[in-house]
């Protein structure tokens, strides 16, 4: 339902860019759950981005497509990495973006301008600190506090206020240029 009255919506207006950042973000459920809100959906706004007249897609995506060992012994991941390694990929998340994204890479080749911006783990305002206190990084700190303890971890974790995250978006997206292109937005200053 909500598809078809955005679709209404762009054949009546002068609605031009496409920011799609809908996906269901869960580190347990496999590929099959979570491919019709990640995979099918990004199926769809291409639908939607070439009807009518071709309209920009500025597709929301994550980090966690480079999780693979290959990746783990770079110091830096360039963003023109074409993704050709799926194997060994571990989780329904990661997957079902991976899979995303080669639709979007696969649309920018037949026409559609698009761009991809890989987020790391985006966190509360940085003024207000809203934000999503559900998540699994905003529950382990909690924890962390209630027991007043911090977990020995093999990994590192950068944070992103989501004010940040969102005019580094909207920034990139205004720049012709950035068409076909990747961008990762993430923190050069990690902790843990």
């Amino acid at each position: 339902l909500l598809l078809f009255k955005c679709t209404e919506l762009f054949q009546k207006s002068n609605i031009n860019p496409i920011y799609h950042n809908g996906a269901l973000v869960n580190f347990i459920y496999p590929y099959s759950i979570l491919k019709p809100a990640n995979v099918t959906a990004t199926e769809e706004i291409l639908r939607l981005a070439n009807q009518i007249r071709v309209k920009p897609v500025h597709f929301i995506s994550t980090l966690s497509v480079f999780d693979l060992s290959k990746y783990s012994q770079l110091q830096i991941i360039p963003e023109s990495d074409p993704l050709n390694e799926s194997q060994g990929l571990v989780g329904g998340y990661a997957q079902s973006k991976w899979v995303a994204e080669k639709l979007i890479m696969i649309a920018r080749e037949r026409g559609i301008p698009v761009c991809i911006y890989r987020l790391g783990h985006v966190t509360g305002h940085s003024k207000t600190g809203i934000g999503n206190t559900t998540d699994w990084l905003s529950i382990m700190i909690k924890g962390c506090i209630q027991l007043r303890m911090f977990p020995e971890l093999d990994m590192m974790i950068e944070m992103i206020p989501v004010d940040y995250v969102s005019k580094a978006i909207i920034a990139i997206s205004q720049t012709k240029s950035s068409f076909g292109k990747a961008f990762h937005i993430t923190n050069p200053h990690q902790i843990f």
